[in-house]
């Protein structure tokens, strides 16, 4: 999930590394529960204004049944609001929501994740467990498992486990790069006159090994051993899952918060428990997350969408599924609203329109506007990223990985001489797998293996054969001789990159993107009263990429909209000036702020 990293510092809950986490001590909140103060400040469903006159509701069009148009629609409800609709391309509502319902080969039903699928934090203060029902919640880390991964995690390189010293001097060791990108962006690589271009990751990675020893003074440990290396290698590559995309996309902004500086407490070959005590003490707290374990919902991240339909029955006549929008009219030249034109079907006159089309269906200009969108918001498109992002679910006849942990990595020692197998691969998956162990949850012997970035990108247009073939390929090449490779049974592929209605997973900060190209996204644009709102999670800067982020951005749009039906938060202007004034607010806004710089 890409998003922002604080250099503030939080205290993480007591568990001991070398035991499977276990379930939170404190009750999760049920639906009923009061909200406590830390939450208040969360965006709340908008109340209707008491008001003793009449008149017609405003029609109003909310494009996309994920989870942020079905949270906006919600909200429009139970204020009053029932003078809306939702149109969802799909013939099912939740957008990048999808669990999937499967049997494995004797029959045994299971469900599985396709899209989204984790609370990155569980605690009260995320709107995600409003919607989960006590109990319902599988936890898998204390903290995030992407950016401060256990020790112990099951890891295969080369077809062994390694050993515990290389393991923690290869944490070490990433704790030490960590430190140095911090201290690259300090130092103000990469950044040109104008303050907007920032260099790629994999950039300042290659800065630090080319002059961290004589510059930056940080790389002071011995020569690691190739084991240590690669468990580096893949602690990187957990960066990548984190974000969605390969180092190369990936700004350094991006990680220029996160200070591991717990790392200049360790020896040079750190114990077990020095490495632990160390770690509890120092850990950086990342934007996005909120705090508690992260974990998944048990039966899949549908209950959340199924939950919210059932709050709301009324949804269900609103959602309009199999209507895809082909055009949006704002020209107010046919009407004095918003037209809304759907392929091979209706147009719908309205008066607000809720657009929470993925990134990269709006990058991919799926849908036209009349007129063009100005370029102000043209431009954030270009600069935000849609990550490269698929599952591949593998069953097998039984299981043979380790059993008791959900997180299995695997790396491949490069070497010069290659295999039989790696000459004849069809597909460059890259020599880095992250595995989901189903078994832990589910009890069935199924595997998840993730592709991202430029592992994911070239396994477009390839078959799901193909595609298996070389991950299996991958994965004994890293587990065998250590484990006696089982016998595969069936598979499924996710596509999100090359669904026409998502052409994505989920959303990031490409290279030279700001928080400005958000603020872009979600400005609303339009005439006086009426005009098209934005939302879903690549609207939101601190949680994009998130369920959570979409379920934020979703209560802001219904708040947006009950403002302009009511006029509470918006003065009607209909002369000419005015609305020159509407259309270059936010250009006034980006001089002003460059002045400031300045």
């Amino acid at each position: 999930m890409s998003r922002r990293i604080s250099n503030a510092f939080s205290q993480p809950p007591d568990w001991e590394m070398d035991e499977p986490p276990s379930a939170p001590t404190s009750p999760l909140p049920s639906p009923s529960s009061s909200v406590p103060k830390s939450a208040q400040s969360r965006p709340k469903p908008p109340q209707p204004k008491q008001t003793s006159q009449t008149y017609q509701q405003p029609l109003v069009v909310i494009i996309g049944g994920g989870i942020s148009g079905l949270i906006t629609a919600s909200d429009l409800l139970s204020s009053g609001h029932t003078n809306l609709l939702i149109l969802e391309a799909r013939p099912r509502p939740g957008g990048r929501i999808n669990t999937l319902s499967l049997k494995t080969a004797n029959g045994v039903p299971y469900n599985a994740d396709e899209g989204a699928a984790w609370i990155h934090g569980i605690s009260e203060d995320n709107p995600m467990l409003e919607y989960v029902e006590e109990g319902n919640v599988n936890v898998v880390s204390p903290v995030n498992p992407w950016m401060h991964p256990s020790p112990t995690f099951p890891l295969f390189i080369g077809g062994r486990t390694p050993s515990q010293s290389s393991v923690l001097n290869g944490l070490r060791q990433f704790s030490i790069l960590i430190y140095a990108v911090n201290m690259i962006c300090k130092a103000g690589y990469g950044i040109d006159g104008t303050g907007m271009r920032f260099i790629s990751v994999k950039e300042a990675l290659e800065v630090v090994r080319r002059e961290g020893k004589e510059e930056l003074g940080l790389i002071k440990v011995k020569d690691m051993s190739g084991e240590s290396r690669a468990v580096v290698r893949f602690l990187v590559h957990m960066l990548e899952l984190w974000m969605g995309g390969s180092l190369g996309d990936l700004q350094v902004e991006e990680f220029g918060g996160l200070r591991d500086e717990g790392w200049g407490e360790l020896p040079a070959e750190p114990s077990f428990e020095e490495y632990r005590n160390v770690k509890k003490k120092h850990r950086p707290k990342l934007y996005g997350d909120f705090d508690g374990p992260h974990g998944t919902v048990k039966g899949g991240m549908g209950r959340i969408v199924e939950e919210v339909m059932r709050r709301e029955p009324r949804l269900e006549e609103k959602l309009l599924l199999g209507n895809v929008v082909e055009e949006i009219d704002y020209s107010f030249e046919e009407s004095e609203n918003i037209l809304v034109k759907v392929k091979g079907g209706e147009t719908y006159d309205a008066a607000l329109v809720v657009n929470t089309m993925p990134l990269g269906c709006l990058k991919n200009g799926t849908v036209e506007f009349r007129p063009r969108l100005p370029n102000w918001k043209t431009e954030g498109f270009k600069n935000l990223k849609c990550g490269k992002y698929k599952k591949i679910l593998l069953e097998f006849e039984e299981i043979f990985w380790p059993v008791d942990q959900e997180i299995i990595g695997l790396v491949r020692i490069t070497s010069p001489v290659k295999t039989k197998l790696e000459k004849n691969r069809i597909i460059d998956i890259g020599d880095k797998l992250f595995l989901d162990n189903l078994w832990v949850k589910d009890g069935i012997p199924v595997i998840e293996a993730v592709l991202v970035g430029d592992s994911a990108r070239n396994c477009e247009g390839r078959s799901d054969k193909d595609i298996i073939r070389c991950v299996l390929e991958l994965m004994k090449m890293n587990m065998q001789p250590e484990l006696k490779f089982g016998k595969f049974v069936n598979g499924h592929v996710s596509r999100w990159e090359e669904d026409e209605f998502s052409l994505g997973a989920y959303s990031y900060f490409g290279l030279g993107a700001t928080e400005r190209d958000i603020d872009a996204l979600r400005k609303r644009i339009g005439k006086g009263k009426k005009g098209i709102l934005w939302a879903g999670e690549a609207t939101n800067s601190e949680y994009q990429g998130s369920v959570h982020g979409a379920i934020i951005s979703g209560h802001e749009a219904a708040k947006e909209c009950q403002g302009l039906i009511e006029g509470e938060d918006f003065i009607r202007v209909d002369d000419d000036a005015e609305e020159k004034r509407f259309w270059g607010e936010f250009c006034k806004e980006e001089e002003v702020e460059e002045e400031d710089e300045l």
